[in-house]
């Protein structure tokens, strides 16, 4: 097993990517499918190199996912292969609605401190996800990537 963060390297000049999702699951989601994905995606996550932190949090009825990064490229890595893709094609059958936020931080938010980001920033035009598809909008529509700026 290669060590965790191994190939990519660290600009701290730049900060790192926080990436902050949220969705809130249809009644008659599977629960059991839905911890599933996320398990599979977090372990994902914590092996994938440039991967600096990881974890979820439940607040008003919806669940969130937090990770940060050491660039760019590594959080679309991730995003784009294994368990987190097959989670994002997952998503329609299990979310009424999502959104995605990333921005750069010289380091990793308290969970307080990145629900107040999350909540005070609106959703990008299009919300976009580096899977390749974004989180869902209110009406459950999937939209286009929009290219990650600081």
């Amino acid at each position: 097993m290669k060590p965790q963060n191994a190939a990519v390297p660290e600009n701290p000049a730049a900060g790192h990517i926080v990436a902050v999702g949220r969705i809130t699951l249809r009644p008659d989601a599977s629960r059991l499918r839905f911890f599933m994905l996320t398990l599979l995606s977090i372990l994902q996550a914590k092996r994938a190199p440039g991967n600096i932190h990881v974890s979820t949090h439940a607040a008003g009825g919806a669940h969130f996912s937090m990770s940060a990064w050491r660039s760019d490229e590594a959080m679309r890595a991730f995003a784009q292969r294994g368990a987190h893709l097959r989670a994002m094609r997952a998503i329609t059958a299990l979310a009424l609605e999502g959104e995605f936020r990333h921005w750069r931080s010289a380091k990793v938010p308290s969970w307080p401190e990145a629900l107040a980001r999350f909540h005070a920033e609106p959703p990008r035009q299009p919300d976009a996800h580096p899977a390749g598809n974004s989180a869902l909008s209110p009406t459950g529509r999937v939209q286009e990537p929009a290219p990650l700026s600081g």
